[in-house]
């Protein structure tokens, strides 16, 4: 029998600073274990355990180093095993404490020795032992089965010699060994929708995907993050290096954000987009001005520009008509019931104000995309669709040649946290009345790597509230867990000053959640005063998509706080018997769903323990009998200061590499927070400035944004800030005086010239002085964008003149551009 072998992350890190002449010996140690062979000077021994269900081996390397191993279900082949290597080389007279502690068990050098080498071959061994690593029941080796882990075989070891020849800017990346559920659904026909948490391992089901497809098909990767982008991009070409196919591979699989594609496709490349930033700005001072602020908020509107108004969905055409949006449910656009005509009115201000300004927006330049003379792709796979709104998934089948059996579409709609947007049934809805398709299945991610049962199980109650009493049928199932751990800790009547002072000391592993932005600042505020510096402090929308090792959610329902009336009214109507009056009250429904989406993302946020906080009051949504059974009551801290005891004091080297994560999920005053603890350096100086840039940008002060990145010249930011306050002939100045003159290389200089140059088409288009916009353009060798512009100014030799040139720069292949141009062309010259 041929075993599969997986090995560890930390056996990974350890294989890819071996030597060639390391791996080379290292495989044919492999190669014994992989055929069973465990005498003739490998001298495989089993460890004795404390717990005698968990099993680890040690194979003798030479004199001075061992291979630490266990045997687990093979993911590959049902019902025979495989090898999993935690460790290719510990020193001799460390291996009992490192088995230790990879078996989890209390160490005692007097009860944990080595039993006999074993005689006996592989086979019976396994066959033996079978009832220990083949019992699902058994909670260590269910995490060791689904543990993530790589594929070791002849290819890797081949492809990981070539790879000492690399350059250090190369890399290379070993397979991951996926779960069978993985598995499965990495080798699904398309098309396929998949929902999970985060760190169920959607992406690396993606990337596997698509190593499972003809190297030589087109194939688009697309996500709305560029970060998310980057990161799968490098993962791949990391996996595919040194493959038979590495070039087909790389020349034919394409990783593109949204923002990249629509670019690509606008039409006029030098008009000015509204981004949300700027829309969020601007319809905020308008609304001041106007005094509707409360009434529309700059959140809701764009939400609903996005989602409703431009959301390609529910019109005839790309945007809907004012009798179109008023007959939709309220389902459909939840956000200005009752309140439609006049929010139509406000959207009918803004698209008069772009017209006039000849600006467009991002969904519509979405729409020019759709438009676009497209080539198409084999496949789609597109990542974090909970981000996207209807219209991007219309372009995504555009992009796939209108085959709705070329996407991949994943995402996690547990962390959608708005009223309006993405939701799985729509997504289904546009497959049957837009695709002509029958709506594939969801799939879920039903695994969660990190939160224990006990957190998952308090999770699961509260999604079941929703389930009761709503209409919603697809949610992504709560996950399992892989270990039970202990049930939340709900302390309640306990002063806020006691507990800051149990808490102040949290690490770089444990967080405070609180419900809203103004709780966050407060509470920081407080422990920065009283300790000099604050815990990490997170609301519900910023905690998303993280988990820490320990979380305590703060006083989320505060005396006579909305929510806190709610929920009282809510659950004394259960009690009561009206459950019907619940059920059918759109409203409550509304804010139940909500109400128990937040509530799941921040229970969830907590990999092994979850601490509530309620301050001198019970809550009654806590005190729910389906919830608190499924937390332990505390009526001191004793228990917690007890749990804290058990953790590890954490480092200048943890904050700083938590400072980093956070700085990268852009949670920069997190951030900021763990950088501050560190003694200053050059480096920490940039990051502490770049975070508190960001973090102003983020709050729209843009000013104090700018200064800080002035001090780190952070030119790129600079520019987004100036281009947000419409500051464009400042923009060209700092570009001209500040950033050519720090330039050296050529090709980068000649890049933020004709930026500079962008910035002044900018400026003359604000003043609508359409001749000097269209002089740039041309020096742009924008010929067409240089052409609208000398009509708008009703100059006809400037625009007959860039019409001729844009005719004759224009790529043959755009054939649907070109036409356009020649057509306005013989209209106003050939006539």
């Amino acid at each position: 029998m041929n075993f599969g072998i997986y090995y560890s992350d930390t056996a990974r890190e350890e294989l890819l600073n071996m030597s060639e002449k390391r791996i080379a010996q290292l495989s044919k140690r492999i190669d014994c274990l992989r055929n069973g062979k465990w005498q003739n000077g490998t001298r495989v021994k089993k460890l004795r355990s404390i717990n005698h269900k968990r099993t680890i081996y040690e194979a003798r390397e030479d004199n001075a180093r061992r291979m630490l191993f266990t045997i687990v279900k093979n993911r590959q082949v049902a019902k025979q095993a495989a090898l999993l290597i935690f460790h290719f080389e510990v020193d001799h007279d460390r291996v009992i404490r490192t088995a230790k502690t990879l078996m989890q068990d209390d160490y005692d050098k007097h009860q944990y020795d080595q039993e006999e080498e074993q005689i006996c071959s592989l086979e019976e061994f396994t066959e033996e032992t079978k009832p220990i690593w083949g019992n699902e029941a058994e909670h260590f080796h269910t995490y060791l089965n689904q543990l993530k882990s790589y594929e070791l075989d002849d290819d890797t070891l081949l492809r990981l010699m070539r790879s000492k020849e690399l350059n250090e800017n190369e890399f290379f990346e070993m397979k991951i060994s996926l779960s069978s559920e993985q598995r499965n659904f990495a080798r699904a026909p398309l098309p396929f929708l998949l929902s999970g948490t985060a760190g169920s391992g959607k992406t690396t089901i993606v990337i596997h995907k698509l190593l499972e497809m003809d190297p030589t098909s087109t194939k688009l990767y697309v996500t709305y993050t560029k970060d998310l982008c980057k990161v799968a991009k490098q993962m791949f070409q990391r996996l595919v290096k040194g493959m038979d196919d590495e070039h087909k591979y790389l020349n034919h699989t394409h990783f593109k954000t949204f923002d990249e594609l629509m670019r690509e496709r606008q039409k006029d490349k030098a008009q000015d987009v509204v981004t949300r930033e700027r829309f969020m700005s601007d319809h905020k001072k308008l609304a001041r001005k106007k005094n509707i602020e409360k009434d529309f908020p700059a959140l809701m509107m764009w939400e609903e520009l996005r989602g409703v108004w431009k959301g390609g969905l529910y019109g005839k055409n790309y945007i809907l008509t004012e009798k179109e949006y008023l007959n939709l449910t309220d389902d459909q656009a939840p956000n200005f019931v009752g309140n439609r005509k006049k929010a139509y009115e406000q959207f009918l201000c803004y698209q008069t104000m772009l017209s006039q300004s000849h600006k467009i927006d991002e969904q519509d330049l979405l729409q020019e995309a759709i438009e676009f003379n497209n080539t198409s792709y084999n496949y789609i796979f597109c990542d974090e669709v909970q981000d996207l709104s209807m219209l991007h998934l219309k372009f995504l089948y555009e992009l796939a040649g209108k085959k709705a059996t070329n996407l991949f579409l994943t995402g996690d709609d547990q962390q959608i946290l708005h009223h309006s947007g993405f939701r799985w049934p729509t997504v289904k809805d546009l497959f049957t009345y837009q695709f002509k398709h029958k709506p594939p299945r969801l799939e879920h991610l039903t695994m969660n790597y990190r939160s224990v049962g006990a957190i998952t199980d308090l999770a699961r109650a509260i999604n079941k509230l929703e389930k009761n009493y709503t209409k919603k049928k697809i949610k992504a199932k709560p996950p399992q867990s892989l270990h039970y751990g202990e049930k939340p800790y709900y302390f309640s009547n306990i002063s806020e000053v006691e507990m800051m002072e149990t808490v102040h000391d949290f690490g770089p592993h444990q967080a405070i959640i609180v419900r809203s932005d103004d709780m966050k600042k407060k509470l920081r505020s407080i422990f920065q005063k009283r300790y000099a510096h604050p815990p990490l402090i997170f609301t519900i929308f910023e905690i998303k998509g993280l988990e820490f090792e320990r979380i305590l959610i703060w006083d989320f329902f505060q005396k006579d706080a909305e929510e806190t009336i709610f929920w009282e009214n809510t659950i004394r109507q259960i009690h009561d018997g009206n459950e019907e009056k619940i059920r059918s009250n759109k409203e409550i429904l509304r804010t139940l769903s909500w109400e128990t989406n937040l509530l799941y993302v921040a229970v969830t946020r907590g990999s092994h323990y979850c601490y509530i906080f309620d301050p001198d009051h019970t809550a009654a949504f806590w005190n729910f009998k389906p919830i608190h059974e499924q937390m332990q009551e505390h009526k001191n801290l004793a228990v917690l200061q007890e749990t804290e005891a058990h953790t590890a004091e954490a480092t200048e080297k943890d904050w700083f590499q938590e400072g980093k994560r956070l700085f990268k999920k852009k949670l920069y005053i997190q951030g900021y927070d763990c950088f501050n603890r560190l003694k200053n350096t050059k480096e920490i100086e940039v990051y502490k400035h770049a975070c508190l840039g960001y973090a102003a940008k983020e709050n729209e002060k843009y000013e104090d944004a700018l200064a800080h990145f002035k001090q780190i010249n952070m030119h790129d930011e600079v520019i987004s800030c100036l281009d947000i306050l419409e500051q464009f002939m400042t923009a060209y100045n700092y570009i001209q005086k500040t950033v050519i003159r720090s330039i050296s290389d050529p090709d980068e200089k000649q890049a933020w010239i004709l930026k500079s140059y962008l910035y002044r088409v900018k400026e003359f288009d604000k003043k609508e002085n359409w001749n000097g916009s269209g002089i740039y353009c041309n020096k742009l060798g924008r010929h067409y964008e240089a052409a609208i512009r000398f009509e708008r100014s009703a100059d006809s030799v400037y625009a007959k003149d860039a019409y001729e040139r844009a005719i004759q720069s224009c790529d043959p292949k755009n054939t649907k551009h070109l036409k356009k141009i020649k057509e306005k062309y013989h209209k106003l010259f050939m006539q």
